[in-house]
């Protein structure tokens, strides 16, 4: 019999990747979303493409999420989906706890008369650690400020909350910045790689803050290397061996694009609570999964940049 995994945001930058590397390995994918986007069929091979399921679901619909866990009784469920908006309004505090905290207690409470379930792995995020002390263990004080994170940070604390008294066989990742073909242009390294092959300049902060970055092909690796693992209950950190400082990272694309003086540092002001120290610890990842990032940031770059040279906007 072939395992079902069913992905909440399956329509996303993650999902589609993640996807399209296990479908090979005779699963079947129930695929959770709001909406999918008209191209979404065409990311798979069209003799896999059959065993995928798709279902437009909100996640904060709760009956509608338990009917369905019932319907198709999944082995592993990944939850990708959530409210990302990086904005630090008040709605957005209510948007984000709405859809990260109370979209994954629907879920988790699905999941507990789920009778074939081998695992939940919940996304998470290194803005979970907000102004932690840097760098960033797994068992850092966590000390959040963006409605992301907090809510993030919520959902986490419930999802092992659940392991610990339901015995759900839960454990949770907290990523660095996902990059690679095919993400929106409205997220950083994509942003700058479609300003300039649109012979624009590139407004920024003086880009003096490190941030980490993960290449999409490791990210999904890791994923895999938990799903298989027997390892539940726990937290993980992905990410790459390295920070890097984002007018680093900016100029660096410029070159890999043979262009000058399309970055405008300076242009844009740091925000009033702007983390500039954002290094991430993924040594648990290192001794427990056997996680090692393959991919440099160049490598990664230098293959995000040949996608969108194929698929300038």
């Amino acid at each position: 019999m072939s395992k079902k995994i069913l992905v909440t945001g399956a329509g996303g930058f993650i999902g589609i990747h993640l996807i399209k590397r296990i479908l090979s390995n005779n699963v079947e994918i129930i695929c959770l979303d709001l909406s999918f986007d008209n191209n979404f069929d065409n990311n798979f091979d069209e003799k896999l493409i059959e065993n995928v399921y798709k279902v437009k679901v909100d996640v904060l619909n709760e009956e509608s999420i338990k009917n369905i866990f019932n319907v198709y009784n999944p082995h592993y469920i990944i939850h990708l989906a959530g409210y990302i908006n990086r904005s630090s309004s008040i709605n957005a505090f209510k948007d984000a706890m709405n859809v990260n905290y109370y979209g994954t207690f629907n879920l988790l409470n699905a999941a507990l008369n789920i009778p074939n379930l081998e695992g939940i792995l919940l996304f998470g995020t290194a803005d979970e650690y907000g102004m932690a002390e840097d760098p960033y263990f797994e068992v850092s004080k966590v000390s959040p400020l963006s409605p992301y994170g907090i809510s993030k940070n919520a959902a986490c604390n419930l999802a092992l909350a659940y392991h610990k008294i339901y015995k759900l066989p839960v454990n949770v990742v907290r990523p660095s910045i996902a990059y690679g073909p095919g993400q929106k242009i409205n997220m950083f390294i994509p942003s700058i790689i479609s300003c300039l092959l649109s012979d624009n300049k590139f407004e920024m902060s003086g880009g003096d803050q490190y941030r980490n970055f993960i290449y999409i092909d490791d990210l999904i690796k890791a994923v895999l290397l938990i799903i298989n693992s027997k390892v539940k209950g726990e937290i993980f950190n992905l990410g790459s061996h390295e920070s890097i400082k984002l007018k680093d990272l900016a100029l660096k694309i410029e070159k890999l694009l043979s262009l000058k003086n399309k970055i405008l540092l300076g242009a844009v002001p740091y925000r009033d609570t702007e983390i500039m120290n954002y290094h991430l610890n993924i040594e648990k990842s290192h001794q427990i999964l056997g996680f090692t990032p393959e991919f440099s940031i160049d490598e990664g770059l230098i293959k995000t940049i040949k996608f969108y040279e194929r698929h300038q906007i």
